[in-house]
């Protein structure tokens, strides 16, 4: 009797078991109306949304024996919805709470649905970024947007990016044509997508793809889902702007991915779940992987771009390059024009003890030359051990800006004043030197990278505001002069050891580096900071261990990063100085901080839907440009800067 009751308890565990799997098939339904249905289907959760703000969002999945929690993080997907689970209770809201959606459906030109492809919302006036998502596997797209209209710019690798403007709302299907390349009677179609999902990301393959035919690293970058270049920049959606690496070295700027070609690329990793080895500022990383060079000799590639917006833009780059054995001397030649012309309207309304509505039409234009130069080798001693060397400079030989404005003043719903203003911008600049040196090996079953990097800059500019009252306001001249010294050097070690079915690291890093400040004014009667003369040190001194594991296909990576900071404050003089800080270094002003960055991620496959679970600890910093003393002033009205002093409120508008 017993024996009976105790199987009778078991099947009717094992029926509870099974009753809480879910298998489904959802095409084209709202995420509501999916939400509802696995809610009535089984009993040991609750499932809280609101109706009307998922409504919008449309699913089309197959869910084969799920979880209710792994079954609603499926149906997500790229949708920005997030779901919190408390015990039994799962709530699901939309992350981005605007009253108004972009939707829309992307297809090819043979009716078949596109998936992972960038969808960016731009600005109708300066075609700036206001939002971003990726299509699902049904073509689909819910982005929120408060503007009442934008351009959608759809992009994905094998089609031709498609631009358009539509009022918000149901815009109903794009569709995408296929991008052909000519070759002697061959015609080559890009169908395949060169993506495969990671436990850090996604990895793109780009050698043996059409992204090898982009042009330049850039543009590898910007047909990649998630990743979307804001105001000049690189960024990934929902992660802001990523630490990028190309061979394992650290870039600054896109000027690096501009000379890379897209056919020297291997493959580029999108990581957005950065582990403890890298900076705990950076909410993301991308790693671009080169081709290694094939053949001995001497090998030269030239390649030159033209593009003409409003204005006329030109690069041009030469690689030499000299190969025997295991040697392989590089060089680099890079230069080009950029000009920008911006015509923008600003409508501001400031408020205090008197309301004021300030209107300015501005036209903006800059026109810089630069170019550099870099000379390098990579020596391979055998297939355990590599070193390798570059030196690079940058020179900006011309570099000007400014703008024209109109400017009217109401204050309280009057007319009061108005003024032109025609700013001149002046930037200067020495050489920039950068020394990087890494060395790549492997002593038994211990894997060891290291690289170094020695970093010298000097900038300025020059800034000449003359403003003209046309009505009801006086007229003045604003000059102000500004230079920044800056250097940095920096050191990183990671060592790896297989431990049972995973891997072991463990490495250090660390930072130093310098800025000094020197502004000057000529004020006549405004209130702006007058000279000032300062010096920020910082040094950051960081190690980490990480553990990844792989179980069939199970993947965990756990890591701890400590970083110890000093960031230390010095003034030798200007508005900021007083007899109170008069001994140059200033304690007041200088910080030390010491914290610890744990992260936990676990991967698993749902279907053909990889699911990442992730905890983490991430820090924010002000970059060098918020601690700055230097001011640009852009009207009476308007100037802005950083803060040199932390402490101390800054009274920038």
């Amino acid at each position: 009797m017993k024996k009976w009751i105790i199987i009778c308890a078991c099947v009717a565990v094992f029926q509870t078991i099974l009753a809480q799997r879910i298998t489904r098939q959802y095409n084209n339904v709202s995420f509501s109306a999916a939400l509802k249905d696995l809610n009535a289907r089984q009993h040991k959760y609750t499932i809280n949304f609101v109706y009307d703000e998922l409504e919008d969002f449309r699913v089309t999945k197959s869910i084969r024996n799920q979880s209710v929690p792994d079954a609603i993080m499926q149906l997500i997907g790229f949708y920005p919805i997030r779901m919190t689970q408390v015990e039994d209770n799962i709530m699901v809201e939309c992350t981005q709470k605007t009253p108004t959606k972009m939707i829309g459906r992307i297809f090819d030109n043979k009716k078949r649905p596109v998936d992972f492809a960038n969808v960016a919302l731009l600005n109708v006036r300066d075609s700036s970024l206001i939002n971003g998502g990726v299509t699902n596997e049904n073509g689909q797209f819910v982005i929120p947007c408060e503007a009442r209209k934008a351009i959608v710019r759809v992009s994905c690798v094998g089609y031709i990016t498609a631009s358009n403007t539509y009022n918000i709302g149901k815009i109903g299907t794009i569709t995408l044509k296929e991008a052909t390349m000519n070759l002697q009677k061959i015609v080559v179609k890009g169908h395949r997508q060169p993506f495969r999902m990671t436990s850090e990301g996604l990895v793109a393959q780009v050698e043996g793809t059409s992204l090898e035919k982009m042009g330049s690293a850039e543009d590898v970058l910007k047909h990649l889902p998630r990743v979307m270049q804001k105001n000049g920049e690189i960024e990934v959606l929902g992660k802001g702007k990523p630490l990028i690496y190309i061979d394992n070295k650290k870039i600054k700027g896109t000027i690096d991915l501009d000379r890379l070609s897209s056919s020297d690329i291997k493959h580029v990793e999108v990581i957005t779940e950065p582990g403890a080895e890298y900076d705990a500022t950076y909410q993301s990383v991308i790693r671009i992987k080169t081709t290694r060079k094939k053949g001995e000799g001497l090998g030269l590639t030239y390649r030159q771009v033209y593009q003409r917006n409003h204005q006329n833009n030109h690069r041009e780059v030469l690689d030499l390059n000299y190969r025997y054995r295991g040697l392989d001397i590089f060089s680099n030649l890079y230069g080009g024009l950029s000009q920008g012309y911006q015509d923008q309207h600003n409508d501001n309304r400031l408020y205090g003890k008197t309301l004021m509505n300030i209107n300015e039409d501005l036209i903006i234009k800059n026109k810089s030359y630069y170019t550099s130069g870099s000379l390098g080798f990579n020596y391979v001693f055998n297939d355990r051990h590599s070193v390798g060397a570059t030196y690079e400079v940058n020179i900006n030989p011309y570099s000007r800006g400014g703008w024209n404005s109109l400017m009217d003043v109401w204050k309280n719903g009057s007319k009061t004043e108005s003024y032109t203003n025609d700013m001149y911008c002046r930037f200067k600049s020495r050489p920039t030197q950068d020394f990087t040196a890494y060395y790549a090996g492997q002593i038994g079953k211990m894997s060891i990278e290291w690289n170094g990097e020695i970093y010298l800059r000097k900038t300025g500019q020059t800034q000449y505001s003359e403003e003209t009252g046309i009505e009801g306001g006086d007229s003045r001249t604003i000059e102000s002069d500004f230079t920044a010294d800056s250097w940095m050097h920096a050191s990183k070690l990671v060592l790896s050891f297989p431990v049972w079915k995973g891997t072991l690291k463990v490495g250090n890093e660390f930072t130093e580096s310098c800025r000094a400040n020197l502004y000057t004014i000529d004020e006549q009667g405004t209130d702006l900071p007058g000279k000032t003369d300062d010096q920020v040190k910082e040094s950051n001194l960081a190690a980490f261990v990480s553990y990844g594991l792989r179980l069939n296909k199970v993947e965990l990576n756990a890591g701890l990063r400590y970083e110890h900071v000093s960031s230390n404050y010095y003034n030798t003089g200007g508005d900021y100085w007083s007899e109170e800080n008069k001994d140059y270094f200033v304690p007041d002003q200088s910080r030390k901080y010491d914290h610890f960055f744990p992260n936990v991620s676990l991967t698993f496959p749902i279907g053909n839907v990889k699911m990442n679970m992730v905890y983490k600890v991430t820090v924010s910093r002000p970059s060098y440009s918020q601690l700055s003393s230097n001011v640009q002033y852009n009207s009476r009205y308007y100037y802005q800067g950083g803060n040199p002093l932390p402490s101390q409120p800054s009274n920038m508008a």
